[in-house]
């Protein structure tokens, strides 16, 4: 945990650092980076196959920046999860969190530079990739997914995700994106696998929502997002030694206290919306899941 800890303070100083020198722009890209490269990092996969990743997912997050709408934010969703798919099919299901990115860059309310956007990007992915090696993080061990599983899988996240980004864009839904978010994070290549995860990410965002709604609630603005801060880097640290609720719950704790004083919001009503998109994006999921997924038992062992 201590170097997962280092690691998340890294982040920080890393996003940070891009504020810096080009201002919100090149630290939203930097942070979309970080995060993008984050499990890829973590298998052994080599620095080419790392810069190709890096590089296609900024590309993607410009164009979703340059070319907006339900459709061609779709288009581009779906294009994130194609030219990331040789990464998934050699070190499994580490890239889903790239159309959650791609999608959370076309719904943003702010207006990006997508020059800044797609080099923050670009650079942070690459650094923190090397942050994590020279901590020593990875490779995790992972289940090894058969050939076709894998493929279909790939193809029903990417229209799924696709699907679900038009929708929010198109019905103008206020943090629609979070349905996307469990989608992508909920839908895995085996269906036991899914409905696990499903729980996981239903019970961390209830608890994490219940537990940021006292806090933004009782605390000051300025203390609000501090522990929205401090929350979101224990949430990267547990996810990089693999503790999925914790993860889930810190995270959810970081997005209600900040939507809540950034965006002058009721806390309670963010929460509120945080657990229901998060369970229509997981309920999507499994349903997808159940149908489509292949069986646990049809994976060879690790």
């Amino acid at each position: 945990m201590r170097a997962a800890s280092k690691a998340a303070a890294l982040l920080a100083a890393l996003v940070a650092s891009a504020g810096l020198l080009g201002g919100v722009d090149l630290a939203v890209g930097a942070l979309l980076g970080a995060v993008a490269i984050l499990g890829l990092a973590l298998t052994a996969a080599p620095w080419w196959e790392l810069a190709l990743f890096a590089v296609a997912v900024a590309c993607c997050v410009a164009g979703a920046l340059v070319v907006s709408g339900p459709i061609a934010s779709a288009a581009w969703v779906a294009l994130s999860v194609a030219v990331t798919a040789p990464s998934a099919m050699r070190h499994g299901a580490v890239t889903a969190v790239v159309p959650v990115l791609v999608a959370v860059a076309a719904t943003g309310t702010q207006e990006l530079s997508p020059a800044f956007a797609c080099a923050g990007t670009a650079a942070a992915a690459g650094l923190f990739a090397l942050i994590l090696r020279l901590l020593g993080l990875g490779p995790l061990q992972s289940q090894r997914i058969p050939w076709h599983a894998m493929v279909w899988h790939l193809v029903v996240m990417g229209a799924a995700t696709a699907t679900a980004t038009a929708a929010v864009i198109g019905l103008g839904l206020v943090h629609g994106v979070w349905v996307v978010v469990a989608i992508a994070t909920v839908l895995v290549p085996m269906r036991d696998a899914t409905i696990r995860a499903g729980r996981v990410r239903v019970a961390g965002t209830v608890m994490g929502a219940a537990v940021g709604t006292v806090l933004a609630t009782v605390l000051p603005p300025w203390a609000a997002l501090a522990i929205a801060l401090v929350a979101l880097l224990w949430g990267l640290a547990s996810a990089l030694v693999a503790r999925r609720t914790e993860f889930v719950a810190y995270v959810a704790i970081s997005i209600v206290c900040a939507t809540a004083v950034l965006g002058g919001e009721a806390a309670a009503g963010v929460a509120v919306q945080r657990v229901g998109y998060t369970l229509a994006g997981a309920g999507i999921a499994i349903l997808l899941g159940l149908v489509t997924a292949a069986r646990d038992d049809a994976a060879p062992a690790s």
